[in-house]
């Protein structure tokens, strides 16, 4: 499943998305706030994330790809178990 802008929000409340760290891990990521869209320029996003105890970073327009989808080896959806 590819994590697009349609369903990047939904994901993302559910807790289902991971980003990849050193080493070969991958960490769950939980919202930090709202997501940030401007009427001026529909491209431009920002969702903030924080991952682990004390980390925390963004997703913005530059980690979608020209079809809309996120980077597959930065961010992937959880795996249920």
């Amino acid at each position: 499943m590819d994590i697009t802008r349609d369903n990047v929000d939904v994901l993302l409340d559910a807790r289902r998305i991971e980003t990849a760290m050193s080493r070969g891990r991958w960490w769950g990521i939980r919202r930090n706030g709202k997501t940030r869209t401007w009427k001026t320029d529909p491209k431009r996003i920002v969702i903030p994330y924080k991952f682990g105890l004390k980390g925390c970073s963004q997703i913005t327009e530059s980690d979608f790809d020209a079809a809309g989808v996120l980077d597959p080896q930065q961010y992937r959806v959880a795996v249920t178990k």
